[in-house]
């Protein structure tokens, strides 16, 4: 079962940024690659991001849940990013609240 949810204000917490873990030997092979997660109120998401070996673009995949009613999945018509040199890219949910865009 999928919802549709109005535009929520509420503050943005990152949980968690592994960015801003230190590196351990497990993780050097994983440079590159960056796993975070952030809460907006009940909204969880999960992003992962990563480059391909072949090509200069970025992939970014993630989930949103919504922890008050964990068995309904969280549809949105549009995921905005934004990254740190201004870039917005847009991506769209399933109907299990995933997303990816290239």
């Amino acid at each position: 079962m999928t919802r549709q949810r109005k535009e929520s204000r509420q503050p943005i917490k990152v949980l968690f940024d592994s960015f801003l873990q230190p590196f351990s030997k497990e993780l050097i092979g994983s440079v590159g690659t960056r796993q975070m997660l952030y809460r907006a109120g009940p909204i969880f998401r999960s992003m992962f991001r990563w480059r391909p070996a072949r090509g200069n673009r970025i992939v970014v995949t993630g989930q949103l849940l919504d922890m008050s009613d964990p068995g309904v999945s969280v549809a949105t018509p549009a995921i905005v990013l934004l990254n740190m040199r201004g870039h917005v890219v847009h991506a769209v949910t399933n109907q299990f609240g995933e997303f990816m865009e290239r």
